[in-house]
């Protein structure tokens, strides 16, 4: 779960009749990604694609939380040095950083369950 305080999520007035008779109140607003973040949302996903063609799938669960930080790290560094672009897969540094930071979160999720 990403957040374990109970969600206060509350809609427009505007929105409330698309939302039909389904009870939202309180659930995540995934359009607020796919729709107002669409560009981001597929470089990461062919990056992702470009990666697990020549990879595999998962093999980035092999990689550990702190060889993603150092990735992390790496890719700033370059955009804070002028370079936009990542010479080892054609991607933008920007991309491979939400990318990276996904794996991060998703790891942090993951030993926080198993915590439970």
């Amino acid at each position: 779960m990403a957040n374990k305080k109970k969600s206060t999520i509350k809609y427009p007035p505007s929105a409330k009749h698309l939302l039909g008779a389904k009870e939202v109140e309180g659930k995540p607003r995934m359009t607020l990604v796919s729709h107002h973040l669409p560009r981001a949302l597929l470089a990461v996903a062919e990056l992702r694609t470009h990666a697990a063609a020549n990879r595999g799938d998962s093999t980035w669960e092999e990689v550990t939380l702190v060889e993603w930080q150092d990735a992390m790290q790496r890719h700033q560094n370059a955009i804070a040095q002028g370079e936009y672009w990542d010479e080892d897969s054609g991607f933008r540094h920007s991309t491979c950083i939400l990318c990276t930071a996904m794996f991060i979160d998703e790891i942090n999720a993951r030993a926080e369950e198993a915590e439970e």
